[in-house]
């Protein structure tokens, strides 16, 4: 598919900490090997403090907006629909609706690792969910859904 300027290809994930790469690589239409060589590390490093099951330190989110942006894209916010406003206390939050054919998404999901309470990403691509660990598309209903990046042109 063809979004942004970019032909999008199915970059299958080579380990379990490369997901971000994955997504950022398929949103630019670089390669997986782009993301490392811009970035500078792999992913493979052991960090002790890491709260992946193998201690991998991955891919730094910040790290990946400055890949995402050198290339011309970013993740940002587009504007939406307000369904809904909820005062709690303290505490507001707003219930949106956005319109998923008209960017593509890098989505975060609850990892479906056993083991790992933290996050993975996937790609949407206005049609269709990839994740990286499979080469085709996948079920919306397989997630729980935690976040939604649109991807634009800068």
């Amino acid at each position: 598919m063809c979004y942004n300027g970019v032909i999008m290809e199915v970059i299958k994930q080579p380990n379990n900490w490369s997901c971000y790469a994955c997504v950022a690589a398929m949103a630019t239409g670089k390669t997986l090997q782009d993301v490392i060589d811009f970035v500078g590390y792999d992913g493979s490093e052991i960090q002790e403090t890491s709260n992946h099951p193998d201690k991998r330190r991955g891919f730094d989110f910040v790290d990946i907006n400055r890949f995402m942006a050198h290339y011309g894209f970013s993740f940002g916010v587009m504007g939406c629909t307000i369904d809904k406003i909820v005062e709690i206390e303290d505490y507001i939050s707003l219930t949106v609706t956005i319109p998923m054919d008209l960017l593509p998404a890098m989505v975060l999901v609850e990892s479906t690792m056993p083991d790992f309470d933290g996050n993975h990403c996937l790609y949407w691509d206005t049609k269709n969910l990839y994740d990286p660990y499979f080469d085709k598309p996948v079920d919306f209903g397989n997630y729980k859904l935690k976040e939604w990046w649109p991807v634009g042109r800068l």
